[in-house]
């Protein structure tokens, strides 16, 4: 019997010390990218870092990223909590920390925002960047610019730049945007096809029917402009010198965010 009550204790506690164990420790010297697996080259990992140490500096918003191999026992939501809670992300009373969590072996991701941030970020918004702009990157292999572009883009909402309902607008427009293609694309064909039946009729009609043509496609391409689903990574903006990363700040959460799989 003592044997027995023997092995559950010592069940118990390598449960609870492999449970810890999951959970990174605190980076130390300090650093906001933190990739555990080496999925992104040396070069990659340096310039994410000065554009989210710059960034940092000039807004006191400290967003970290974290790639581990796998979220282990936890879901992605608690795992990102954990290491939030471990870690301290963002300003003391401020709590205007944002953590990005990859696991490649799961292949799922997370994004868990700070109390501060949670209404700058919310979850539709987090949600929006992982499936339009991260999944699309990480299945094709290019786990750097899903997380340049996902950074770029938050960078852009805690500027004000866009907002969470211009982000779902967007996001709603991308399911239209086929079918208001094939209605401009028919109406391309029946127009190139009334012109071919005059063009005996006309001079230089082939001419003209190119020409319209060309106006027609030139108006359609400027119909585009502007749109968040358009902007251009802007990596290089907060890519400029400056120091290291002081440190995170006793930033908490409360559990926001929203996650997916690639």
């Amino acid at each position: 019997m003592k044997n027995i009550y023997f092995s559950i204790i010592a069940l118990f506690l390598a449960t609870s010390v492999f449970a810890q164990d999951e959970i990174p420790s605190r980076p130390n010297p300090p650093k906001l990218v933190n990739d555990l697996t080496n999925t992104l080259n040396k070069g990659e990992q340096q310039q994410l870092e000065r554009k989210l140490v710059a960034y940092n500096d000039s807004t006191s918003t400290q967003v970290a990223i974290l790639i581990v191999p796998t979220y282990g026992q936890y879901d992605p939501n608690q795992f990102g909590v954990e290491v939030f809670d471990k870690w301290k992300i963002g300003e003391a009373g401020k709590d205007n920390g944002l953590l990005i969590t990859v696991a490649m072996q799961d292949k799922k991701m997370f994004i868990n925002t700070g109390y501060g941030l949670e209404d700058v970020v919310p979850d539709g918004a987090a949600s929006t960047i992982i499936n339009e702009y991260m999944k699309p990157a990480f299945r094709n292999n290019n786990y750097y610019k899903g997380l340049d572009e996902a950074t770029t883009i938050i960078f852009d909402l805690a500027a004000g730049k866009y907002t969470a309902d211009k982000i779902a607008d967007n996001d709603a427009g991308k399911g239209i945007g086929l079918g208001a293609f094939l209605i401009f694309f028919f109406i391309i064909i029946t127009i190139i096809s009334r012109i071919r039946r005059v063009r005996n009729h006309h001079m230089g009609g082939g001419s003209m029917g190119m020409l319209t043509l060309m106006m027609l496609l030139g108006s359609g391409g400027r119909s585009h402009g502007g749109s968040f689903g358009d902007f251009n990574s802007g990596g290089g903006s907060f890519g400029g010198g400056g120091g290291g990363f002081g440190g995170f700040g006793g930033g908490m959460t409360g559990g926001g965010g929203a996650g997916g799989s690639w």
